[in-house]
Order: C-alpha cells, then structure tokens, then sequence
C-alpha cells in the first residue's frame, strides 16, 4: 500500500510525495504528479513472445501536452524513445533540448530460443535514477521527477519482468521553473536534495557512483517502438547481415 505524505505547500515551492510502489509483471502505475485526479504519467511493465524470442519490456506513456526527458539531446523519433535514467541533482527544466512527447523506453530485455539474452535501455538494474517530466497544469507547464530503482528479476518466460520500484516523485509549484532531480524544497539553486536511500552520494554535486549494468547493443528504436512485429523484423535482417540503421 502506498505511504502517501505531502509536504505542507504554504510556503514551499515544491510538493515532494513519497511513495513505496513495486511496479512488476504487467503492472501499471498511474502518476500524478500534483493529485489532482489526472494521470500526469503512466509507467507500464510489459511482456510478449513471438516465435524467436519472450520480450520484456519497461516504458512510461505519456499523455498529449506532456513530455519525459531524453537520454539523449537529439531525441531519433519525434513520438518515442529511450527516456533518461538521470542522477541526483541535475538540473530539470525549461531551455533544455532532447524531450519525449508519447511513449518513452526505459528497459527492454528479450530471451531467446536459442539461449542468449539482451538488455538494452538507460534503467537496466540502476538504483535511484529519476524521470524528467515536463507537465500541464491548468495550461502552464510544470517541471518534475520520479524516483525509481529496477531490478530485472529472471525465470521463465512466463515469470520475467522489471521490477520498478517507485519511491517518490515531487514537482515544481511554481511555472516554468526549474527543479532539481531529488529535490523536495527551495528552488533549484539553493536546492535541498532528498538523500534518503542514495548510496554513493557524494558532494552537492550530486555525483552517484552506481556500477554500471552490462548492457548488449540495443535494437533500433523503429523496431522497438512497432513492438514484438518490429523485433522479428529486425532479427531476420539481422540474421542476414544487414542491420537497419535508425
């Protein structure tokens, strides 16, 4: 069960939630970001099989008007990507290039028959890593974050999944203002950073030092985005030698 507590919003600038979610196999979970009764996110957990391989995968939908940040500046596609596993402290907010307007990848894994395994994506096994999100309230846009920790958790086919672990998510009350990753109060230059179950925090730079997942070659985002059809795709023309570019 969620352990929801709001920080008083009288004279702080920024509405910090803590929560304690497991999203797992098949889970949905439904942000919203200032609780207001609208779904400012969804993060989904979901899997599916073909004839070569089972497909696990972890993504955020977002609704129109809204976006999550971009692991990288240049997003490829202008309606999915890969969405950024961003560390303590750097910086949320307006100026920024690099944003995802419909559905951002967070971790893909695939088994396939023959054995072998791939994961791919930015939050493949981090801890404490948070979504940029950029939303609307009442026609202004607002700047965010969601603390989360995955975990790949290994079986079957019909047992794998991501483990997300959704502890917290806090936004700026204030338009067009940025926000910190971590951050529950004051503005952004004078930030106070939320370093509760962080380890490896070092400094007000906000440096974590987290081990770094093995992580194989990613698939294109084309053949992600149009699902298990797109991965089949892309594993036959693989298979003969001539990988499709993005």
């Amino acid at each position: 069960m969620s352990l929801l507590a709001l920080v008083q919003p009288s004279e702080a600038e920024i509405v910090y939630t803590p929560v304690d979610e497991i999203i797992g196999r098949q889970g949905t979970y439904k942000l919203d970001l200032n609780n207001d009764g609208i779904d400012d996110f969804i993060i989904e957990e979901r899997p599916s099989r073909d004839s070569f391989a089972s497909i696990q995968q972890l993504f955020a939908r977002i609704p129109t008007g809204n976006f999550v940040k971009c692991a990288s500046s240049e997003c490829i596609s202008t309606n999915s990507d890969v969405a950024a596993a961003i560390p303590l402290g750097a910086r949320i907010g307006p100026g920024e290039r690099g944003w995802i307007p419909y559905l951002a990848w967070m971790a893909f894994e695939e088994l396939a028959k023959r054995g072998t395994v791939l994961y791919t994506h930015p939050w493949v096994n981090v801890t404490d890593r948070y979504l940029g999100l950029e939303f609307q309230i009442n026609g202004e846009t607002h700047y965010g974050w969601a603390r989360l920790t995955v975990r790949f958790l290994p079986g079957p086919p019909e047992e794998r999944t991501w483990e997300a672990r959704l502890t917290g998510y806090a936004y700026e009350t204030t338009a067009d203002t940025a926000i910190n990753a971590g951050q529950t109060e004051g503005d952004a230059d004078k930030a106070s950073l939320d370093r509760n179950s962080v380890p490896g925090f070092s400094g007000a730079s906000g440096a974590l030092t987290v081990e770094a997942p093995a992580v194989a070659e990613p698939a294109p985002l084309g053949a992600l985005a149009l699902g298990a059809g797109g991965l089949v795709l892309w594993r036959r023309t693989n298979s003969e030698g001539n990988q499709p570019g993005n």
